[in-house]
């Protein structure tokens, strides 16, 4: 595993980081140390999973009953047990015993003479004999496919923190890629439309306006988009759909033309025809509540009824009318009281009546926004396009 080490006296170990290191497969490793770097606390306190070795199950155990979660208890980094479980692993029984049975035995209350204090803890790792006994720095332990891992392993943070001392170092487009996908994902859509000024790729382009997009800047997504459709080359699916789910937030004044032009892009001819015909029905008709208002006014709930929703029509109804044939028969009886509880409660049920109806059509065109949001997704999805970030 990273951390283990038998050292011939308490100044130095017998194996460099380079034997640790210098694998590919070793990149969980490079992880762990780069995270023990970045916080050891974290790091100390981190949970350990069970595996098949049954002596680092008994580590787990200890670490779990006998050991405070609030404070690390040992003066070294990593802990003596967690030490002990990594060379466990790393090297099996006879040969990790070994090793443990070292640290345990230079874990005294001599270890502060001779191991280098790091974040408050004395740092111990195996390595050169010429070192100087410091913590060495990230970059030295970062292989060229480590942010790949990282990002793969949904390790976010760790990831974007690796590409901005890359994009220090030597900026490059494909890091800034990166960077803006990987701000989408830690929600800072502005900071993602940042990094991809200035930068005209394709790629570029949908990254920009899904960042637009997912701060609800329809107009400013439709505009970062339009400059990619070429009429030689056609335009690219992704890039169509994006533009049609924020066209029907925000319609503006797109064209036919347009609209058509776009959905051109879809290639499936059954949902271009569904498509285009939700939109022209949902999208470029501005729903107008008056007459569904007039039509509940006359009769409860029809209103309601006329835009398919006609559950909440029968609700209103039977509200209506019972409290209306309520508040009518305290009358008939001269019961003042009763009626004028059962007035107000029509008086209410009858305005919720006439709200419901009001809004009803633009009810019914969210409901069919939705089916083309559903339907646009199966080309491109704009909140999981950023979020299934995984790189081969």
């Amino acid at each position: 595993m990273l951390f283990s080490g038998i050292s011939a006296s308490q100044n130095y170990g017998l194996l460099s980081r380079e034997y640790f290191y210098s694998n590919d497969r070793d990149t969980e490793c490079k992880y762990l140390y780069f995270m023990m770097l970045d916080s050891t606390d974290r790091f100390n306190k981190r949970i350990l999973p069970f595996t098949a070795n049954i002596f680092q199950n008994m580590l787990i155990i200890y670490q779990k009953i006998l050991t405070s979660d609030s404070k690390a208890g040992c003066q070294f980094t990593p802990s003596c047990s967690r030490y002990s479980y990594m060379a466990l692993g790393r090297y099996g029984f006879i040969k990790g015993s070994v090793y443990m049975f070292d640290r345990l035995w230079r874990c005294n209350s001599q270890a502060y003479l001779y191991y280098p204090v790091y974040h408050n803890y004395l740092f111990d790792l195996p390595q050169k004999y010429n070192d100087n006994l410091k913590p060495v720095t990230a970059s030295s332990i970062q292989g060229a496919g480590y942010v790949k891992w990282l990002i793969n392993k949904k390790e976010y943070d760790a990831a974007y923190r690796k590409l901005l001392e890359e994009e220090y170092k030597a900026a490059a487009q494909d890091n800034k890629l990166l960077l803006a996908r990987l701000s989408i994902i830690k929600g800072d859509y502005q900071k993602a439309a940042e990094w991809l000024e200035g930068l005209n790729s394709e790629d570029a382009g949908l990254i920009k306006a899904d960042s637009y997009y997912l701060m609800n800047n329809f107009e400013k997504a439709k505009e970062t988009i339009i400059p990619y459709f070429h009429a030689n080359k056609g335009i690219e699916p992704k890039l169509a759909c994006l533009w049609l789910h924020s066209f029907i937030e925000e319609p503006g004044k797109a064209g036919d033309k347009l609209i058509d032009t776009v959905l051109s892009a879809v290639d499936n001819v059954d949902s271009r025809l569904r498509l285009r015909d939700l939109i022209y029905d949902n999208v470029l008709n501005k729903p107008n509540g008056t007459f569904s208002l007039i039509c509940s006014a006359i009769i409860p709930g029809s209103g309601q009824i006329i835009n398919n929703q006609i559950e909440d029509g029968i609700y209103a109804f039977l509200f209506v009318s019972a409290f209306g044939m309520l508040t009518a028969n305290s009358i008939i009886k001269k019961q003042y009281g009763e009626s004028a509880l059962f007035g107000l409660g029509f008086a209410l049920t009858y305005s919720a009546n006439l709200m419901a109806a009001l809004n009803a059509p633009l009810k019914r065109q969210r409901f069919y926004l939705n089916l083309i949001h559903i339907e646009l997704n199966k080309i491109f999805d704009p909140f999981s396009f950023t979020l299934n970030l995984n790189i081969q």
